[in-house]
């Protein structure tokens, strides 16, 4: 079993059967392009547009695992992915390793991951990253770990943020993402829109993957209704 099957395998015991999972490697040459995705990386150097294919080869694979036609997606102007109609999904990658989640829309509402090396967090950051509340916390842990928790914090706003974006179609900040239970599995949020917070119940798994971190969030039924009402009416 090579390393990226032993990863999509862990993925699969962590996301369950509903989700279907590709893993690619972005530094490999053969993957394609499909003629819709094309117009995004007329611009882009060698590394981006390996990445960026190597992302749609993941989704792609991931699709098949749930019976869809492998299709184009395209990048919108946000540089977000457009799935195909009743097909939600999420595209994550770094250095050395790119992976794609795909469902169908009404089994999950609201989906994404994000990945991470896991290592420290630059302090500097910290502060754009994390809320008061969170950097408290962050107070009470062991300090050689702090570094580490406050670069978990932003994998997993990454993914939280990838889950909520397409419903609302708008930019949420860090600050506007805050953990009531920072770093515990299924932690409630409390988001900011506008002059609006609300508390979100999330369904948020993390796991170490080799030296990097993964991260995973979806939304509940209610937080989704209650984030499209959002949308309904800006």
């Amino acid at each position: 079993m090579n390393r990226f099957t032993a990863i999509k395998a862990e993925l699969r015991k962590m996301l369950g059967p509903e989700i279907g999972i590709g893993v690619t490697d972005p530094k490999a040459s053969g993957a394609a392009l499909l003629p819709g995705e094309i117009p995004a990386m007329k611009r882009a150097v060698e590394t981006r547009r390996l990445e960026f294919a190597a992302g749609r080869s993941a989704a792609r694979q991931a699709m098949r695992e749930l019976n869809l036609s492998p299709v184009a997606i395209p990048m919108a102007d946000d540089r977000s992915p457009v799935w195909p109609d009743g097909v939600i999904g999420s595209i994550t990658h770094c250095n050395d390793i790119c992976i794609a989640i795909v469902a169908h829309k009404g089994s999950e509402h609201g989906i994404g991951i994000d990945i991470e090396p896991d290592g420290l967090l630059d302090p500097d950051l910290e502060a754009v990253i994390c809320t008061p509340s969170e950097r408290e916390w962050l107070d009470t842990q062991n300090t050689e770990r702090r570094g580490h928790l406050a670069k978990q914090i932003f994998c997993v706003k990454e993914s939280i943020y990838k889950a909520i974006h397409p419903l609302i179609g708008q930019m949420i900040e860090f600050q506007d993402v805050e953990f009531l239970r920072p770093l515990q599995p299924n932690s409630p949020i409390a988001l900011t829109i506008g002059d609006r917070t609300t508390r979100l119940e999330l369904r948020l798994m993390s796991q170490t993957l080799d030296d990097k971190f993964f991260s995973f969030a979806a939304l509940d039924d209610m937080s989704a209704m209650f984030l499209l009402s959002l949308e309904s009416v800006s």
